[in-house]
This record gives C-alpha cells, sequence and structure tokens, in this order.
C-alpha cells in the first residue's frame, strides 16, 4: 500500500473518530441537562462486572487485612500464654522452695515435671520458653543441692550417735548376761 493511502486512512480513522468522542461528549452533555439528577450506584459496582481485576486485586487486600488480622490474634493469643505460663511457673516455683526442706525428693520431682511443661509449650515465643526453662534448671540444680546436704547431714548424725535399735539390743544383750550372772 502506497504510504499516501496509508495516511489517507489513518487521518479519515482519526478525524471519525475525534467526531466520534465529540458527538458523544455533545450528547451526554445534553442529557444532563435536560434529564433531572439521579443518584448514581457506586461507579466500581457499575464500572468492574463480577470477577474483573480490580475485584481480584480489591478481594486480595481484604484477605491480607484479615490474614493481618489473625495474625495479630494469634500474637496477643501467644503473649497471654506465656504470661499465663510465667505465672504458673513463679507460683509452682515458690511452693517447690518451700517444700525443698521437707520433702526434697517430691520438690525435684514436680521441678521436673515442671521443666516437661515449659520444654512442651510450644505455642510461647521461643525466648519466654527459655527464659522459663533456665529459671526451672536453676531450681532443680538447686534442689538436688540442697537434697544433698540433707542427706549428709542426716549421714552425719547418724554416725554420731548410735542407733536405737542397736543400742536396744546391746542393752538387752547385757541385761541378759546380768541376769544369767545372778542365776
Amino acid at each position: 500500500m502506497p504510504r499516501a493511502v496509508k495516511v489517507a486512512a489513518r487521518f479519515a480513522l482519526m478525524s471519525t473518530t475525534g467526531l466520534f468522542c465529540a458527538w458523544t461528549a455533545w450528547a451526554a452533555e445534553a442529557q444532563e441537562q435536560d434529564a433531572p439528577v439521579q443518584v448514581e450506584e457506586a461507579p466500581a459496582a457499575r464500572a468492574n462486572p463480577p470477577g474483573s481485576l480490580l475485584d481480584s486485586v480489591a478481594a486480595e487486600q481484604e484477605g491480607t487485612a484479615a490474614s493481618a488480622d489473625l495474625i495479630a490474634i494469634e500474637r496477643e493469643k501467644r503473649r497471654i500464654r506465656a504470661q499465663r505460663l510465667q505465672q504458673e511457673t513463679m507460683q509452682r516455683l515458690q511452693i517447690l522452695r518451700s517444700v525443698i526442706n521437707n520433702e526434697p525428693e517430691a520438690a525435684l520431682r514436680e521441678a521436673k515435671r515442671l521443666l516437661t511443661t515449659i520444654v512442651a509449650s510450644t505455642d510461647i515465643d521461643a525466648d519466654v520458653r527459655e527464659q522459663l526453662r533456665a529459671r526451672v534448671q536453676q531450681a532443680i540444680d538447686q534442689i538436688t543441692a540442697r537434697k544433698q546436704q540433707i542427706e549428709q547431714i542426716r549421714i552425719r548424725r547418724s554416725k554420731s550417735r548410735p542407733s536405737a535399735k542397736l543400742s536396744g539390743i546391746s542393752s538387752i544383750s547385757w541385761c541378759s548376761a546380768i541376769r544369767s550372772w545372778n542365776n
């Protein structure tokens, strides 16, 4: 096709398009002047047919906002569970400290149970779990040391004085020996 024909075709197309645009604008202006004012629907509802790209982007943004809310809710739940476990741990450690002198074995068993509970609590923040684990492990070490001290004290006391059973047996044998002499 010669160049002049291409230019003429483009000019005709452009002028036709221009006339069409001008006619559309003029018709819209005339319609606005003649028609009463009407409340229009939301432009998004008219302009975007269901399943359009804008609808999918809007839905994705709503989904992102909803997932952000879910994440915030989950973080808050984890924080609350961590606080609850911290309070429970502190209360139980306080009880263990009060029981350690009377029942070191029971205190040690309870401390080990508490440690197992903390290690198994994967629904709290790892840093909080590690802090609690360290505190309970320290308490276990203290209980073990105190248990050994109590055992050593018991051994020393048993060595320093003869047991009642042995002294009772020896006195019985002395008594029977004296009786046999007297008879």
